[in-house]
């Protein structure tokens, strides 16, 4: 058995709609089949079996979610089979509002705090490549449960995280609804996997519960490796001051980047901003140009200062292939094969989409 498959446990959130039966009767058909399940209404509480649960964010007739308990190994696997082989039978089907997660134990070994900041910029450089593995609805940030990690982490202040709490924080203003979420480090002990889109289909699941392991697996063992990644990624989150930086970074990111004055107008402000301050804060890596012009009656010269954004140079972010994501995550030639044929599916199915329009 490899490494990833017996260092770490493991929990699936699977997402679906069963129209024709109630959660009770889902519940109890899983249990038939050997695997204890129970309906458990509306909760986010651990438990020991699989539980039937309500979830408001899924759309349709006979909405529910399949929430595990730490699995490990061959026997988790196995269950998640059995589970998936039930859905399959009493006719569960999935959308585009239904989701798969997974919940990687990070506190039994401890997952190190070098390993989350490695684990976030292994996601931060392979993100791309890893969207090509799943539908168009789970790629950049077109589903709002699973936003990018790679246009919405402050990298500056990621390589500064000493704790889980501001690894998170660095990640879309410490929102949970990205693709790697490490607030659930908090409530659950956890780093929460939450791009896939939702499946009933086993091999799927498992397949995608190995790689969520393997990358923390890679990142644990690559934690002495620097993160050198660009720096300008949008600012996101939520409320007026992630709106203000928004604002501004994409002033910032204009070809000829932006004066003090233009910031202040449209931040609809009547003085000048403290813009160096505001940038260092935000974690900004940036330049300041200045312009000197003849103006006024008298033909007097006046500088004129220009804040232009700069990214940190990387090569690993747009270096990343198929490939070199499999070989880092050292994949078995099983998983190679069903990977690259998902991949090429997908790419099938959006050019026969482009012909079609």
């Amino acid at each position: 058995m490899s490494l990833p498959l017996t260092t770490r446990s493991f929990g699936v959130e699977i997402e679906c709609l069963v129209p024709r039966y109630t959660r009770a009767q889902v519940a109890a058909a899983i249990t038939a089949e050997g695997v204890d399940c129970y309906d458990a209404g509306y909760t986010h509480q651990t438990s020991r079996k699989w539980k039937v649960v309500s979830d408001g964010s899924v759309r349709g007739n006979g909405a529910m979610e399949l929430v595990s308990p730490p699995l490990r190994g061959e026997a988790g696997f196995d269950a998640i089979s059995k589970v998936s082989a039930v859905l399959l039978r009493m006719g569960a089907t999935v959308n585009s509002s239904c989701g798969l997660h997974v919940h990687v134990d990070a506190t039994t070994p401890a997952f190190p705090v070098a390993a989350m900041r490695k684990l976030a910029a292994m996601y931060m450089e392979n993100e791309n490549v890893i969207d090509s593995l799943l539908p168009a609805s789970r790629r950049a940030s077109n589903n709002m449960y699973c936003t990018s990690v790679a246009t919405n982490t402050n990298v500056d202040s990621l390589q500064r995280a000493t704790n889980a709490t501001q690894i998170a924080n660095a990640i879309a203003n410490g929102g949970r609804y990205v693709k790697l979420n490490f607030t659930s480090f908090w409530r659950h002990g956890t780093v929460e996997f939450r791009h896939h889109s939702g499946t009933v289909d086993a091999a799927k699941i498992n397949k995608w519960a190995l790689i969520c392991l393997r990358m923390m697996a890679a990142a644990e063992r690559d934690s002495g490796e620097p993160i050198t990644l660009a720096t300008t990624s949008r600012p996101q989150g939520y409320g007026k001051s992630a709106r203000r930086l928004r604002t501004i970074y994409d002033l910032l990111a204009r070809p000829n980047g932006c004066t003090r004055q233009e910031v202040a107008t449209a931040l609809g402000r009547s003085t000048m901003p403290p813009l160096n301050r505001i940038l260092r804060n935000a974690g900004f890596t940036y330049r300041v140009t200045h312009n000197h012009r003849a103006a006024g009656a008298y033909n007097l010269t006046r500088r004129t200062e220009r804040y232009v954004l700069e990214a940190t140079p990387t090569t690993a972010a747009t270096a990343a292939t198929l490939d070199t994501f499999m070989g880092k995550l050292e994949m078995a030639d099983d998983e190679k094969v069903f990977w690259v044929e998902r991949a090429a599916l997908l790419r099938s199915v959006a050019t026969r989409n482009q012909v079609a329009a």
